[in-house]
């Protein structure tokens, strides 16, 4: 069973990361040199202060040693490609959304590997994985960057109906994420019973605290509306499916995993509250206006 779920795992992050690679395209870069700063300082943000908030929640709370390696590993983990969808419903920025994804997805084999070694020394323990930095980077390489230059290959290439495959295969991978959170929650469940509140509170703990940093961030910068919407979002939400594929299978510790599943579970719904109340608040905005051009 253990060998099938590693192999399942992995291919559904091999799949996730096609995914980020099919959605990117040539004029995205092209969009990308206006949007250089915000998303060079954005992903240094978040490399940095996002892991950092990290080791504030875990030990804050008290956590567990079990919930803390789970909170820490989500907190290293780069943008998830849902973020994308949020962006949309949100009516942020696509373009930076999806770049600041795929950025952050590739350059993760080297960050994830520094700030699991920042971990390790911050707080003069191991962290989950005992090995020198470049035996970390090979695999994670390999499961992360290598499908996202396929996949921008095949976008590139034009083959026939790439939309389409792009469009099913999202759709595949969201599934298989739900299906493996799951899967987490009936394997791990005595845990949750105990341990699903203060899972629950680090996780919004650190989605608000991510998402603020981005919205700073973008209020700093003086980008406009559809622009801090994408940076907001891209900031809360993690790769929670490449942290339970690395808590499953490098690290063989499904218990960090739990974290993951409550972490994705916290951050769809504290993300779709912030999207609703961005939309309510344009609204009423776009309305305002109406009616004062009405009355003049």
């Amino acid at each position: 069973m253990k060998s099938v779920l590693d192999v399942g795992v992995v291919s559904l992050t091999v799949l996730a990361m096609l995914s980020v690679g099919l959605e990117l395209e040539i004029g995205l870069f092209r969009g990308f040199t206006k949007h250089i700063l915000p998303t060079a300082m954005g992903l240094f943000m978040q490399i940095i202060l996002v892991p950092a908030i990290g080791i504030l929640v875990s030990y804050g709370l008290d956590l567990s040693p079990a919930l803390r390696s789970g909170i820490l590993l989500v907190a290293a983990c780069p943008v998830g490609d849902i973020a994308n969808f949020f962006t949309l419903i949100g009516r942020g920025n696509l373009a930076i959304s999806v770049t600041f994804n795929a950025i952050s997805c590739l350059i993760s084999p080297l960050s994830m590997t520094i700030v699991f070694l920042g971990y390790s020394r911050i707080l003069e323990t191991p962290f989950a994985i005992k090995a020198p930095g470049w035996r970390l980077v090979l695999p994670f390489f390999f499961l992360i960057t290598i499908p996202i230059i396929v996949g921008l290959g095949l976008r590139v290439a034009r083959i026939p109906k790439i939309d389409r495959i792009s469009r099913s295969l999202r759709l595949v991978c969201l599934i298989a994420v739900f299906a493996l959170c799951a899967y987490v929650i009936v394997s791990r469940f005595d845990q949750l019973k105990i341990d699903w509140k203060l899972a629950a509170s680090a996780s919004a703990l650190l989605v608000l605290a991510a998402m603020t940093i981005g919205w700073t961030l973008s209020r700093m910068l003086k980008m406009q509306q559809p622009d801090s919407v994408a940076l907001l979002i891209s900031f809360g939400v993690r790769n929670v499916g490449l942290a339970t594929a690395i808590a499953i299978t490098i690290m063989n510790r499904i218990e960090y995993a739990v974290v993951s599943t409550v972490y994705f579970l916290s951050e769809v719904a504290l993300v779709l509250g912030t999207v609703a109340v961005i939309r309510l608040r344009k609204a009423r905005r776009h309305t305002g206006k109406l009616e004062v051009g009405d009355a003049s």
